[in-house]
């Protein structure tokens, strides 16, 4: 989207788009945990309909808060799961809801706010499952990413006249919110009113079932077509690798359904080869943000990010710590922290070579 602004809506897997948009503009006079909230703007919509509203956040960068991405499950996603089975989507034939599954890039800033135990309950509560997609590998998974959306938006952007986005109700609707922003000069807010104007009018013209449908058949989550899905992998994987991997999901299920995530040691124990040679810490012990796919909401996935966490704290009050002491004692430790690692690594090559 043009300058700092972000765009953040809710559609599932079969086209339907129910969510009324959330946009997100960078104002780099709010503090790092602010957030300022515009709702029920009238003609910030996806429909037609004269009457239908968006909202707008404020935060400090376009990359959001902690309180943005709670604010958005809140307010986006959890309301948006209930209206759809409200109107018949996501339930068993007996009409019993199914749980229902979310996904993420799975940054840090957007798992943290789902690790809380209020979220985590009100996740439980509307049957919401929650997953991340491997790390880096959005350009590839995203449906949004993947599918014509953002494409189709981008060219509607291209070339547009003013009269192509004149909407009145919406700029009065705007100007009343930019007026708000008091550390944005009248010629920002001027831009920024004509910016979400034609973004508005952009997305309300590709926002169709046909387009939100075309990623996740192209990635393969819906309808679910496993060799599809694998044939979005870099570098290739040859026929004889799909067909193993293929053969292996039912085992690989349940092992993701047991604990959120499906760690190294069991893709090598049903033959799954590496992609690479590596001596790296295994994925499913690093930082949630650089792992594979994992479920989010799952209590080990939890317990590990907590953990890992704690560490990270542990560290920087030791640095703190470290930073009192005089400097011979600083260095002292630091040879003795080098010797430490010499001799771990040495008794990892033994167990190696053993």
């Amino acid at each position: 989207m043009p300058g700092a602004i972000k765009f953040f809506n809710a559609h599932n897997a079969r086209g339907a788009v129910a969510a009324p948009p959330v946009y997100l503009i960078a104002d780099d006079s709010l503090g790092p945990e602010d957030l300022v909230v515009a709702e029920g703007i009238v003609g910030l919509s996806n429909t037609n309909d004269f009457k239908g509203v968006g909202t707008i956040l404020f935060s400090k960068t376009r990359a959001g808060n902690e309180k943005v991405f709670t604010y958005l499950f809140e307010h986006l996603v959890l309301p948006f799961v209930e209206d759809n089975r409200a109107a018949g989507a996501f339930r068993h034939a007996d009409g019993t809801p199914m749980r229902s599954f979310v996904y993420l890039d799975g940054e840090d800033v957007q798992s943290r706010p789902l690790m809380t135990e209020d979220m985590r309950k009100k996740l439980s509560t509307h049957l919401v499952d929650v997953g991340k997609t491997p790390a880096s590998t959005s350009g590839k998974l995203q449906s949004a990413d993947v599918g014509t959306f953002f494409l189709a938006t981008k060219k509607r952007l291209k070339g547009l006249s003013e009269s192509d986005y004149a909407n009145g109700i919406l700029k009065r609707s705007l100007t009343a919110v930019m007026a708000g922003r008091e550390a944005f000069s009248s010629e920002k807010r001027s831009k920024l009113v004509d910016a979400m104007m034609r973004i508005a009018y952009a997305i309300k013209a590709t926002v169709k079932p046909e387009i939100m449908r075309s990623g996740f058949e192209l990635t393969g989550q819906y309808p679910l077509d496993v060799r599809r899905a694998l044939a979005q992998t870099q570098p290739p994987i040859s026929k004889t690798e799909a067909d193993h991997i293929t053969a292996q999901m039912p085992v690989l299920v349940e092992h993701f359904r047991a604990r959120g995530k499906l760690t190294e040691a069991e893709m090598d124990a049903v033959g799954i080869p590496k992609a690479h040679s590596t001596n790296a810490k295994p994925k499913d012990e690093r930082p949630l943000q650089n792992q594979r796919a994992a479920l989010i909401n799952a209590d080990e996935t939890v317990a590990q990010y907590k953990d890992h966490k704690a560490k990270v704290q542990e560290q920087k009050d030791y640095k703190a710590y470290r930073a009192t002491l005089p400097p011979e004692e600083q260095c002292r430790l630091s040879l003795q922290k080098a010797a430490d690692t010499r001799r771990r690594n040495r008794e990892a090559k033994l167990q190696q070579s053993s």
